[in-house]
């Protein structure tokens, strides 16, 4: 993949969300601020994930006719 597209892809969103949601249920914290934080973290996965898909359309690594059957397999 090229520098500038994992620099498109950084995870800092998803740096922040786990070890987030680990300390939560370590310290017992309530299901819903657990949930909360869960749902967080679940959104910046797919941001990044959508991000990775136009970054390998973009770069020619996936047609744009394969990307319904890409989303359909991991999405």
């Amino acid at each position: 993949m090229a520098e500038s597209a994992r620099k498109d892809l950084s995870s800092k969103g998803m740096e922040f969300h786990y070890p987030a949601v680990a300390r939560l249920i370590e310290e017992g914290e309530p299901c819903d601020v657990v949930a909360q934080q869960l749902t967080a973290a679940r959104r910046a996965l797919d941001r990044t994930f959508f991000a990775m898909v136009g970054c390998a359309v973009q770069h020619g690594q996936i047609a744009p006719e394969d990307v319904s059957a890409m989303l359909g397999k991991y999405a």
